[in-house]
């Protein structure tokens, strides 16, 4: 009998119960069923056979045939009975890419896959100074362009290899590049031929423009997948006449000072350096350093009186440095102790030496103090007299010049003892103490009158000098009259 939806089949051996069994053409849901014979059931390893089926057996058939797109189908139509066959192919403009041209219907279902039709592509890429090979026209899906630079050219970028994907080219153009112009570096000039197409390979040289001078660089440039290979030229600009100091000559350098031409400069003799340089470059238009200076040498060295020179010997160069002290007995009065030549000229001024003296002056009468053994020059010694002396001319200070003590020696004169008190008489203007020189006046007193002595007396040095005023009494009528005469 014939088996309905949803008929189970079982198995003995613990094997579940098998609904619509694909595997052995057991359909799911038919469209139709008609009368054809099957084949036997499956019967799995190691069971027995099944029970409770007949040997009648049906198939489902498919419904719409698969339509891939970019397709044409042939050999079949609906309705589309179990066994029945549609042959596929691409549409033109398009390539299999995979998938089956032929599908079966098979019990309701289409064996096999889609046909997978991918589309061609248009005109293969052609970049420019390229050539290509491994493919033609028409470019079909998956085909395969093979691109290389044309001579002279380089790669700079891009793909070497372009594949048709579905009607699109994969990967970029090939950049083939030429050198670009070649650069033109300062003050230098392009010799000989260098035009374009600038290829692989092409040279260009270079040399420097009038009045510059090579400084560093090649003279020239090579195009090499691209670019430039080399180190551009450097050129400087020549200098003008060489730098002419005073007082030196030049070497080793001429007319036209190229740029790198290096001078040598050496002071002229009885001339010494003092500063700048021996050497001056040309460097880009300009002199190196600064001017070499040349100082002129002196003659003989000073010889200043009382003394003594070191340090210094002829010739005596600029710079040269001469020590002067006075010599045993004599002591710096001003100039200088150092002398420098400078510039054929000695600075400063001649060391003053001037003459110790002996033995200080040793007044009567006088202390001394302010100086000591040895009296050098300039020493000063001062006296001031001793007590119950005074000064009475002379100096105070006494100083040694140059060998001689200046002044006069002071004069100490001696005071006095208290100044005669003459009778009747009146003292005034003096008052103790009575130094040298002091001064006494003495009037008589009322009703007496001077008869004899000084009316002055002087202190000099020790003693009053004059006479003691004499007074006596003025006479009157009633006293006789001494002296009286007829």
């Amino acid at each position: 009998m014939p088996f309905t939806t949803k008929s189970t089949l079982n198995y003995p051996k613990k094997m579940q119960p098998l609904i619509h069994p694909r595997g052995v053409m057991w359909l799911r849901m038919p469209t139709r069923v008609y009368s054809m014979k099957c084949p036997a059931p499956p019967r799995p390893p190691n069971t027995k056979p099944p029970t409770g089926c007949d040997f009648e057996y049906t198939h489902e058939d498919c419904v719409d045939a698969p339509d891939p797109d970019h397709t044409n189908r042939a050999g079949c139509a609906a309705p589309y009975i179990h066994g029945e066959v549609c042959n596929y192919q691409c549409k033109v403009g398009y390539t299999e890419d995979g998938g089956d041209k032929m599908r079966t219907c098979d019990d309701g279902a289409w064996t096999g896959n889609d046909l997978d039709c991918k589309e061609n592509c248009d005109d293969a890429p052609d970049p420019d100074h390229t050539v290509r090979a491994g493919c033609d026209d028409p470019y079909i899906h998956d085909e395969v362009c093979n691109y290389q630079c044309k001579v002279g050219y380089t790669e700079d970028g891009g793909d070497k290899m372009r594949k048709c994907d579905d009607g699109s080219w994969t990967g970029n153009d090939l950049n083939c590049k030429e050198c670009d112009p070649p650069p033109m570096p300062q003050n230098t000039i392009i010799v000989g031929i260098c035009n374009p197409p600038y290829l692989q390979d092409h040279i260009c040289n270079y040399a420097c423009d009038s009045g510059y001078s090579y400084d560093s660089g090649d003279e020239y440039l090579t195009c090499i997948d691209g670019d430039w290979v080399g180190d551009e030229l450097v050129c400087k600009k020549d200098c003008d006449d060489a730098p002419d100091p005073d007082h030196a000559d030049i070497d080793d350098c001429e007319d036209p000072y190229t740029h790198g031409e290096v001078c040598t400069y050496q002071c002229w003799s009885m001339y010494t350096e003092d500063g700048g340089d021996n050497t001056r470059e040309c460097n880009d238009g300009a002199w190196t350093g600064t001017d070499l200076e040349c100082k002129e040498d002196c003659v003989d060295a000073p010889d200043p009186d009382h003394t003594n020179r070191a340090g210094c010997a002829a010739p005596y160069t600029h710079g040269e440095v001469c020590n002067y002290q006075c010599k045993v007995g004599y002591t710096e009065d001003g100039g200088d102790k150092m002398r420098t030549c400078d510039d054929g000229a000695w600075t400063g001024n001649d060391l003053d030496c001037k003459e110790d003296c002996d033995d200080a002056p040793e007044p009567d009468h006088a202390d001394i103090d302010g100086c000591e053994d040895p009296y050098t020059h300039d020493e000063v010694c001062t006296y001031q007299c001793w007590s119950m002396y005074t000064e009475d001319g002379g100096d105070n200070t006494r100083r040694c010049d140059d060998g001689t003590w200046t002044g006069s020696d002071l004069d100490c004169k001696e005071d006095c003892y208290d100044p005669p008190d003459p009778a009747n008489a009146d003292r005034a203007d003096c008052a103790y103490p009575y130094t040298h020189g002091m001064v006494c006046n003495y009037q008589c007193q009322t009703d007496y009158n001077k008869v004899g002595g000084d009316d002055t007396l002087k202190c000099e040095d020790g003693t009053w000098t004059g006479s003691p005023l004499e007074c006596e009494m003025e006479p009157t009528e009633e006293m006789p009259k001494m002296f009286e005469t007829d």
